[in-house]
């Protein structure tokens, strides 16, 4: 092995600005279910009941943006140095 650790190098201030940028830019809902999984760390059901909307139209939301931001940011996309 290299030594080099990927997800600390892709892990920076920069691309963390980014990738929220990003995410706003999408639609409120959206960036709303991001933010309440991953930082508040609640589950779908919990998401459903917060922003009163099914639990398969947070589902499809989320996993839909994750898809978007692998494509974007991880396929040849949008981070810049």
């Amino acid at each position: 092995m290299l030594g080099i650790d990927l997800e600390s190098d892709f892990i920076t201030k920069e691309n963390i600005d980014n990738i929220w940028k990003y995410i706003k830019s999408k639609n409120v809902e959206t960036a709303k279910i991001f933010y309440l999984y991953f930082i508040n760390d609640l589950k779908l059901k919990e998401i459903s009941e917060e922003l009163e909307i099914k639990e398969s139209t947070v589902k499809s939301n989320l996993y839909r943006m994750l898809k978007d931001l692998k494509k974007t940011f991880l396929g040849g996309g949008l981070i810049e140095k």
